[in-house]
């Protein structure tokens, strides 16, 4: 290796401040993807009025894993409400329906792990108008 090669490699090796830089791209990179996940896991774009509004239930049969939440949705869903209204509020706090003729059977599965599974079911009469609902929540058992 000639002299001008020898100076070529050490003007071309990295500085303190390069690795510097990389590593701190390696850091906001790194910091970048967990807040994503984060965000992703938190839903942020759902609102949470329709669960808040669930409250914390009633345990069913005793157990902490499955809870009845029929008589705080009651509220939520009064009696001769719409359904365009009903199926408005389901979708905007993240609830996934199957609608039928009588009813809409709704279920929310967050992303976190081990989160409470809601299920919402509102009845309709002919003239498309709420006559009752019920709505459970599970907490799938994370062994």
């Amino acid at each position: 290796m000639s002299v001008g090669g020898l100076f070529r490699a050490v003007a071309n090796a990295p500085t303190p401040v390069h690795m510097l830089l990389v590593l701190l791209a390696i850091f906001a990179g790194i910091a970048g993807m967990i807040g994503s996940f984060m965000i992703y896991v938190a839903e942020p774009w759902y609102e949470r009025a329709l669960i808040a509004g669930l409250g914390a239930g009633v345990p069913v049969d005793q157990s902490y894993w499955q809870r009845d939440h029929s008589e705080s949705v009651a509220s939520v869903f009064p009696i001769h409400m719409s359904r365009t209204t009903a199926t408005q509020m389901l979708d905007a706090n993240g609830f996934n329906c199957l609608a039928q003729t009588v009813a809409l059977n709704c279920e929310r599965k967050p992303r976190a792990l081990c989160a409470r599974t809601y299920t919402v079911q509102v009845f309709f009469d002919q003239a498309d108008a709420v006559i009752g609902s019920k709505a459970t929540s599970t907490i799938p058992r994370c062994s």
